[in-house]
Order: structure tokens, then C-alpha cells, then sequence
């Protein structure tokens, strides 16, 4: 038996996450140009890439609190990392990285925001439509462009601070990750 869908369409769960993707893509445009410069300027070796987004964008909105996240005996926010739904600390760190006028939020990698799909576009939606990057100990996603180190991938450690390896960061890349180093190492 053969499952039936419309002419161009491929059935069964193939469908089901193609039309997510773009679900996600119409809600969080911001993020999905994003995400697609950043597929495309990692193929190229690293650099940066222009965003084609439209012009005309819904305003930031802020997730609202959906889930309680527990805590770990260190007070460190435990929480599945596929749960779609937003705890208070990270509704909380969102507002502050939109309010603090500061260029970009660092995070050591995108999955600290979420490995779930559509919370890390709202998320990263949320902060481009807000004018704040997110930089990553290998990446920069901007409202305008986006950012990859070149050749070189540093590695990802569980700190929260950035690791002091600007190898491969050019331009606006390497001047806000060397900022955000200085701004830890002062800390």
C-alpha cells in the first residue's frame, strides 16, 4: 500500500519534516537566513556572508516562560536539551542580551541556546530582530551577515568563556571575539 500525497510531495515522515522546516523558516525568518548563510559560508571555508532577508519583519518578541527547568547541586539549569519549551533563566538571559545594548550574546555553541530546532530559531530570532548577534567560540550570526572561522575549527569546551584561539576569525568576527575574551578575562 502506497501512501498518496500531492504531486511533488514525498510522503510519510520525509513531508512531515519538510513542512517543519518550513514552518520554522516562516516564523523565524531572521534565523533561517541565518542558518542558510551559515550552511553556506561553512562550504566556502569560512568568512562572512550577506543575509537576504525581507525588509519588512515583524518586531522582537520575547518567548514566554512554557517549561521549569530543575537545578543541578551547582545551581547549573538542567533541562533536555529537545524540550522545546523556554525556563525563566533563558527567557531571562534573552531579555538581557536584548536590553544591554551590548553588539552580540556570547555562547560557546548555538546548542546552548537549544539542540531543539524551532526553540534555537525563535531564540536566535528573537536576538537578530533585537539588533544583538550571537557569537560562538566558531561562529557570528548578525542581523546583516554571518560569520565562520576560516580553515579552522576551535574546539568547544563546556565553559561559559570563550576559548583564546583566534585562529581563523577575520574582520568584525575576530575584533568582537577578542573583545568578549578581554571582557572574561577581566571577569
Amino acid at each position: 500500500m502506497t501512501d498518496q500525497g500531492h504531486a511533488g510531495e514525498v510522503p510519510g515522515p520525509a513531508a512531515d519534516l519538510a513542512a517543519r522546516w518550513r514552518q520554522i523558516g516562516s516564523q523565524s525568518p531572521r534565523a533561517w537566513a541565518s542558518f542558510q548563510s551559515l550552511t553556506q559560508v561553512v562550504a566556502q571555508g569560512g568568512g562572512r556572508i550577506g543575509l537576504h532577508v525581507p525588509r519588512e519583519l515583524p518586531a522582537a518578541v520575547l518567548p514566554q516562560v512554557t517549561t521549569t527547568a530543575a537545578r543541578s547541586s551547582q545551581g547549573a539549569v538542567v533541562l533536555d536539551a529537545m524540550d522545546p519549551g523556554f525556563d525563566e533563566d533563558t527567557v531571562a538571559m534573552l531579555s538581557k542580551a536584548a536590553s544591554s545594548g551590548a553588539p552580540v550574546v556570547f555562547l560557546p555553541t548555538l546548542s546552548r541556546l537549544s539542540r531543539e530546532l524551532t526553540k534555537l530559531a525563535t531564540a536566535v530570532e528573537f536576538l537578530l530582530a533585537s539588533g544583538v548577534g550571537v557569537l560562538t567560540t566558531n561562529y557570528l550570526l548578525r542581523p546583516g551577515d554571518t560569520w565562520a572561522r576560516r580553515q579552522i575549527v576551535a574546539p568547544v569546551t563546556t565553559s561559559p568563556r570563550p576559548v583564546n584561539d583566534v585562529r581563523g576569525l577575520t574582520g568584525a568576527h575576530r575584533r568582537l571575539y577578542e573583545d568578549v575574551l578581554a571582557q572574561t578575562s577581566q571577569a
